[in-house]
């Protein structure tokens, strides 16, 4: 390398920091870079997402949710009547990113690849409520790549 292994770092953290607004600041810690260091990868990706409809503030109320140690925690919950596209899959693979959802949105900074064929059949659609740890994928439509998976646990923690 033509830096010193910290100016590498930083640089590097400076790269991932403009790349994702903010959210990744410190992508290598200083101790992964050495003199004899020929090259570092990096990948950094930023997702924001809007929703189509907007939930209305208002309508947030606290409730019950259902932690994996049998302990229950009240959370705000965003409540809505409009419906949603969502698939039950039972592939999993991933890595720990970074997202936030809220009544405006999607915020992600961190694939793999997930297809889900659906038939003409009738059939109900059941109701989902995030009362309880559950998984999520950020995908997107065109070829079903999966840009960010993650779980959610306990909503009152930082990640």
């Amino acid at each position: 390398m033509s830096l010193k292994p910290n100016e590498a770092v930083d640089e590097v953290s400076s790269w991932a920091e403009k790349a994702t607004k903010g959210i990744i600041n410190a992508l290598l810690p200083y101790e992964s870079v050495h003199n004899n260091t020929a090259l570092v990868l990096a990948n950094a990706l930023y997702f924001k997402g809007s929703w189509d409809q907007k939930f209305d503030a208002s309508k947030t109320q606290t409730k019950d949710f259902h932690i994996l140690n049998r302990q229950i925690v009240g959370v705000p919950f965003m409540a809505t009547d409009t419906s949603f596209e969502w698939y039950l899959h039972r592939c999993f693979d991933g890595f720990k990113p970074y997202v936030e959802i809220n009544k405006e949105g999607t915020d992600s900074a961190a694939g793999k690849a997930v297809t889900c064929e659906m038939d003409s059949a009738a059939r109900s659609y059941p109701s989902f409520v995030a009362d309880h740890p559950f998984l999520f994928m950020i995908t997107e439509e065109t070829y079903g790549n999966v840009f960010f998976v993650g779980a959610a646990l306990n909503p009152l923690l930082d990640s």
